[in-house]
């Protein structure tokens, strides 16, 4: 049978405690790797996974979620949605999220429990999971699968169908935008299957699949800020298994990305550490055409060390757009070379645009960070910090 379809009330998960939306910090983080995929990406796109070989970036360590056999799970024990909220902000108006998953409880003739809000506990046959985008304040939109029998026992006429739905859901208030219902291309059962939109601009297309993503139906959303987020939903009694997500962004020339230090981590890191060049570092000159380029600060910066080579840590200086930048925020990246001492840079400038072609870095001395920038005729020169 057919089940009713509600809308419960949402609420968002964050890696200390459940919150309100409207209270939580964006903790936005854009990732590379070098994985296999359901969908390959736009070849200009720059595409972020989560899954076990990262420690599902951006997604673990939240209070409700626990890393099993690879895959990480939500157990909703609960009346209402929870929304596990990725650490990605996505500016660009463009952008895919995939994520592969299966609802382990989704079998024929079982019940699963939930506790409602009177603490009183209570069971459903069917339950949903999904995703959710265009996460803001106070407005997100979530696509939910869930699967039903249409005629229970009745081994002539039952069918195993899938529902699709979307739904916004803005200030407490819920629409269902758009339904769908098949009965092929998903897994109906606990197996694990692709759920994935494909945002550009208002349009958006929903694309569903146990190994190839196909569409089942575009709708109309509008998006009301100009920085989003997105997540997985696990509704109420579903547990849901994850095995990866895939966020592609299409336009990635702005780049908002919060790595979660704070100057204190940043300091007992630094003295713990054993790589010469980690450390903190401050504006210390420049040689700039300014009628091609100006600094927006006086940067004062960390450099921690990552597989690649380094990241620099905003932590302090910004003059232009200063309300935009917090301690922590990546304000660009080194990635070695086959020179030593010498780097390819990706600098994000005060306006959170990301420039990463003809720029260059050199750390000397484990003293002296000096970034080049060749066609806009200047470089800035940085200076370590001899105490923490």
């Amino acid at each position: 049978m057919k089940p009713e379809m509600s809308v419960p009330e949402i609420y968002f998960g964050v890696w200390e405690n459940m919150y309100n939306f409207g209270t939580m910090k964006r903790l936005l983080q854009i990732l590379t790797a070098c994985m296999a995929v359901l969908l390959s990406p736009d070849a200009n796109a720059l595409t972020r996974y989560s899954m076990a070989s990262n420690n599902f970036a951006g997604l673990g360590s939240q209070p409700f979620t626990v890393v099993v056999d690879n895959r990480l799970v939500i157990d909703n024990q609960g009346a209402d949605d929870i929304v596990c909220l990725d650490s990605v902000g996505i500016v660009s108006t463009g952008y895919r999220y995939v994520v592969r998953f299966a609802n382990t409880h989704n079998h024929i003739g079982h019940r699963y429990g939930y506790v409602d809000s009177t603490g009183k506990k209570k069971h459903r046959d069917t339950t949903s999971c999904g995703l959710a985008f265009n996460i803001s304040d106070g407005d997100t939109t979530t696509v939910m699968m869930s699967c039903y029998d249409t005629a229970p026992g009745d081994d002539v006429n039952d069918r195993r169908l899938a529902d699709i739905v979307v739904t916004r859901h803005v200030e407490g208030s819920s629409t269902v935008l758009a339904r769908w219902t098949i009965d092929d291309r998903v897994d109906l059962y606990d197996g694990l299957t692709g759920l994935a939109v494909d945002v550009k601009g208002d349009n958006v297309v929903v694309l569903v699949g146990r190994h190839t993503l196909s569409a089942v139906g575009t709708v109309d959303v509008s998006r009301a800020v100009s920085v989003v987020s997105v997540g997985l939903v696990a509704g109420s009694a579903a547990l849901m298994s994850i095995e990866r997500t895939m966020l592609t962004v299409t336009e990635a020339e702005h780049i908002i990305d919060d790595l979660d230090w704070t100057v204190e981590t940043l300091g007992a890191h630094f003295e713990m550490s054993t790589d010469i060049n980690e450390g903190f570092y401050t504006y210390l000159d420049r040689d700039l055409d300014e009628s091609k380029a100006r600094l927006g600060g006086r940067y004062r910066v960390a450099l921690v060390a990552s597989d690649s080579g380094y990241d620099i840590v905003y932590v302090d200086g910004a003059q232009v757009n200063a309300s935009q930048w917090s301690v922590g925020m990546l304000k660009g990246r080194l990635r070695r070379t086959q020179f030593a001492g010498y780097y390819s840079l990706l600098w994000i400038d005060a306006e959170h645009q990301a420039i990463d072609t003809d720029v260059t870095a050199m750390l000397t001395d484990a003293m002296f960070l000096t970034l080049k920038f060749p066609t806009l005729a200047g470089e800035v020169r940085f200076s370590k910090d001899l105490v923490f």
